[in-house]
């Protein structure tokens, strides 16, 4: 699974200067770097996934989480964007871009 956390580019500025994003799959947070693609081995099935920002120093849950349930098949790469709204308070919405592996 490939997930890919951007900032919305009106509050981008803020947000990626002083938070950091990370990827959560079936409740497991993975650090990511904005803008790059999170590489995480999954099993197929249903995986419960999320992204979101932590703003540097806290050690707060994850902000900006909205989980959704994403279905993994054998042999399937998923490519995930993430998203976060106009307000710096807007959950990352996850949209799938799915390509399937080496055939």
């Amino acid at each position: 699974m490939e997930v890919t956390v951007r900032a919305h580019w009106i509050n981008g500025w803020f947000l990626e200067s002083l938070a950091r994003p990370a990827v959560e799959i079936d409740g497991v947070e993975h650090p990511a770097v904005w803008g790059a693609p999170c590489r995480v081995e999954v099993e197929s099935g249903a995986r419960r996934v999320a992204a979101g920002a932590r703003y540097r120093g806290t050690s707060t849950r994850l902000l900006g989480r909205a989980p959704r349930l994403v279905a993994v098949g054998d042999g399937e790469t998923v490519r995930l964007h993430a998203r976060n709204g106009l307000l710096n308070s807007d959950p990352f919405k996850l949209a799938p871009e799915r390509t399937p592996k080496n055939p």
